[in-house]
């Protein structure tokens, strides 16, 4: 059943109810109405005949008679049927207009002394009765009876009960009609809404909105609400698809990586295997020696570059799997100074300078001194690699609430374009590759111990000129 049906059948039921209810009580305050003030007419004739009456007790030769007179009989003829029953001589009085009719006397109700009311059938005709009992010395001898033909009322009744009937069904019709087509026209929007999320859910295009021209009502507010998570699921769709394209790039990468090392080491081995097997270690010559140590080296030098991206490659899963640092209070100033003993026994084709270190006295900040070491390692590794010729500097720079550690190079530099791409996995700046070796690791690793310190780096490149990465941390200031 649809919402349609089911609003249009909710609002007939109520007005259904409605209008029974209302004709119902329209029909028994009518009722009750018109025939209370018959009843009061009938007993007010009846009283008003009763007052005017006298009473005459005679002897006859057999018994005693009572004689019921009364006055200006002919002035109640008011459309009213008048009859007068004496019970002690069995003497009926009526008025003009019941002729040979006799109304019926009920002598048990009589008996009990009061009023009462009663609908009398005669030839067809309905008549309300109202008999008043008679007493004369503390005995009924009679009763005065009042009557009205009530025929023309209980026809205005059953056709008021008909008309109620034909009224109620009518507009419980009309309700129900009316209702399907205005709910077929409110409800049309709702279904523009449907067909437009059906078309966005079909094409998949998760750019289209929903247009609405009234957005005060229930249904533009509907639209505002199916837009705003439409704008929720473009971004989040958005977000997974560079995920997705990264993670893609990401596996092609690392493959690629992973496969060169991996093919030097199979044929280096491959190539050793063969030369023992052909040859005793006694017939080995010194150009065979030379060979073979030359493949050595080379699985040497492969299998520890690959161990390194080993190594990086779990660095990045640990941060992609959310794991957080644990940070202490540490002091700087030791931290860098450790760096920077194991930088200078370094082989170096370039010059290092270190500027004086004071600016970090007394420096404490929130951080890991593992993690700290290999960032700055990894800057200053950088530096020295994409260095042909100049020199490495570090130097220390303050603020008021921070203390920036600055590398500075002579190197190759960076395009202002590839700036932005540099923290990326496995991205090498396009004059950069096949020149010099590296995992494109590096700085992704570092980019991760950035964040979770809560630092920042600045970047100034020029190509051709040398770059500069400046590492921002808060001071650590402990409350007094």
């Amino acid at each position: 059943m649809t919402l349609r049906t089911k609003l249009s059948l909710m609002y007939s039921l109520i007005f259904m109810i409605t209008l029974v209810a209302f004709g119902t009580t329209l029909y028994l305050f009518l009722h009750k109405y018109i025939y209370n003030d018959i009843k009061k007419s009938l007993a007010y004739e009846v009283n008003s005949l009763n007052q005017s009456m006298s009473y005459e007790l005679t002897l006859s030769q057999t018994s005693w008679n009572l004689f019921i007179n009364f006055d200006e009989y002919e002035m109640l003829q008011k459309g009213y049927l008048i009859q007068i029953t004496n019970f002690s001589n069995g003497l009926v009085t009526k008025s003009n207009n019941l002729k040979n009719i006799e109304l019926p006397v009920q002598r048990n109700k009589v008996q009990l002394g009061k009023p009462y009311f009663d609908n009398v059938s005669i030839y067809g005709t309905t008549i309300l009765v109202y008999t008043f009992p008679l007493v004369f010395k503390d005995k009924i001898v009679g009763t005065i009876q009042s009557g009205i033909n009530i025929n023309q009322f209980e026809n205005f009744f059953k056709i008021l009960r008909f008309t109620l009937y034909m009224l109620t069904l009518s507009v419980i019709l009309l309700t129900i009609l009316s209702g399907i087509y205005f709910s077929k026209i409110f409800l049309s929007p709702i279904h523009l809404l449907i067909q437009k999320l059906d078309q966005i859910r079909s094409v998949g295009e998760l750019a289209e909105r929903i247009y609405y021209n009234n957005s005060n009502d229930e249904i533009g507010k509907l639209a505002l609400a199916i837009n705003s998570m439409l704008d929720s699921l473009q971004g989040s769709y958005t977000k997974i698809n560079n995920l997705y394209i990264t993670q893609q790039r990401f596996i092609a990468d690392a493959s690629h990586e992973l496969r060169t090392p991996l093919t030097s080491i199979l044929g280096n081995a491959q190539l050793l295997k063969k030369v023992f097997e052909k040859t005793s270690y006694d017939n080995l010559n010194k150009q065979m020696l030379t060979d073979s140590l030359e493949c050595i080296n080379d699985i040497v030098e492969e299998s520890d570059r690959m161990r390194k991206l080993v190594g990086d490659l779990l660095h990045l899963a640990r941060s992609d799997s959310g794991i957080n640092l644990e940070l202490r209070r540490v002091e700087l100033k030791p931290v860098v100074e450790s760096v920077v003993r194991k930088v200078d026994v370094l082989p170096k084709r370039v010059d290092w300078f270190v500027k004086d270190l004071h600016l970090l006295n007394n420096i404490f900040i929130l951080g890991n001194s593992d993690y700290l070491q290999q960032l700055l390692l990894i800057f200053i590794e950088n530096a020295f690699k994409y260095t042909l010729s100049g020199a490495v500097e570090l130097y220390i720079e303050k603020r008021e609430h921070s203390v920036g550690i600055c590398i500075k190079d002579t190197g190759i530099g960076l395009d202002t374009s590839e700036i932005p791409y540099i923290f990326d996995r496995f991205y090498r700046a396009d004059n950069s590759r096949g020149q010099i070796d590296g995992t494109g690791l590096g700085l992704s690793i570092a980019k991760f111990i950035i964040d979770e310190h809560k630092a920042s780096v600045d970047v100034t490149s020029f190509k051709g000129k040398g770059s500069t990465f400046t590492l921002w941390f808060n001071v650590f200031e402990e409350s007094i």
